[in-house]
C-alpha cells in the first residue's frame, strides 16, 4: 500500500552553494583544451553561470513535493478550523479571564475578531490550493516539461561563448549518423565546439545527472532556437 504523503516540515527556498566548488582552473583546463580565448571575466561569467544554474536545480531537487504541499494545506485546513471552533465559540467569562493579561478588553475583543478573520480566510487560501490541484490532475497532459533551469544556463553560456571566439553558439549533427547504429552502439549524434563547451561545463556541477549526447544536443538545439533572457550579466 502506498504511503500516504505527509507535510515538508520548515523547508525554505535557501541554497547557499560555495565558490569554492568552482574552481577557475577547472575553466581555464576547458577553455585551454577547446582553443577558446579567455579573460579573467570569461572565467568569472561561466562560473556565475555554474553557481547559478546549481543552485536552481539544488533548490527544485530539495523543495517540497506537490503531494507534500497538499499534504501540508490539509493539516492546516483541519487544524485552522479547529481553532476557528475555538473562537466562535469562546465564552465571555473566558474572554474576562484572557482580559486580565491584556491593556484593555477592547483590544482583547479587536485581537481575537481580527485572529478568526485572518484564520478563515488562510483556511479558505489552503482549500483553494486543494481544488485547483485536482483541477490540474484531470486537465494535465503528458509531454515533455519546459526544462527552463537548464536552458538559461545553455543560454548563458552561449552567450558567453560568442565573446571571445567572435562566433555564433551553434551545434551540429553527425551527417553519418544512423539511428539503428545509436541503439547497438551509442554512436554520437551531435557534435561541435559549443555541444564540447556546455558538456564539459555540466560535468563540472556537483552531483549533475550524466545526459546523453542525443539528450543534451536535442535541449541545446531547442535552447540556440528559442533562448532564454538570463540575469547574468
Amino acid at each position: 500500500m502506498r504511503k500516504r504523503a505527509k507535510p515538508r516540515e520548515n523547508w525554505e527556498s535557501v541554497v547557499s552553494v560555495s565558490r569554492q566548488d568552482f574552481p577557475s582552473k577547472d575553466y581555464e583546463e576547458i577553455l585551454r583544451g577547446l582553443n577558446i580565448p579567455f579573460t579573467d571575466q570569461t572565467i568569472k561569467e561561466i562560473i556565475e553561470a555554474q553557481i547559478a544554474y546549481y543552485a536552481t536545480i539544488r533548490n527544485i531537487n530539495q523543495k517540497p513535493t506537490m503531494s507534500e504541499i497538499c499534504a501540508t494545506m490539509k493539516r492546516l485546513i483541519k487544524y485552522g478550523r479547529k481553532y476557528q471552533e475555538c473562537l466562535e465559540k469562546m465564552d465571555d467569562e473566558s474572554r474576562l479571564k484572557m482580559a486580565l493579561v491584556m491593556p484593555t478588553q477592547f483590544e482583547l475583543w479587536g485581537i481575537l475578531d481580527r485572529n478568526l478573520e485572518d484564520t478563515i480566510f488562510v483556511t479558505c487560501r489552503a482549500e483553494d490550493v486543494l481544488e485547483r490541484w485536482e483541477i490540474s490532475k484531470k486537465t494535465r497532459t503528458d509531454g515533455r516539461p519546459f526544462n527552463l533551469p537548464i536552458r538559461t544556463y545553455i543560454s548563458n553560456l552561449a552567450k558567453i561563448f560568442q565573446e571571445p571566439t567572435g562566433k555564433r553558439a551553434t551545434v551540429s549533427r553527425d551527417p553519418k549518423f544512423d539511428k539503428e547504429l545509436f541503439e547497438l552502439y551509442g554512436d554520437k549524434k551531435y557534435k561541435g565546439k559549443f555541444f564540447d563547451f556546455v558538456s564539459l561545463c555540466i560535468k563540472k556541477i556537483p552531483q549533475h545527472p550524466i545526459l546523453k549526447n542525443t539528450t543534451l544536443g536535442s535541449i541545446i538545439e531547442e535552447t540556440l532556437r528559442r533562448p532564454i533572457i538570463s540575469h547574468i550579466a
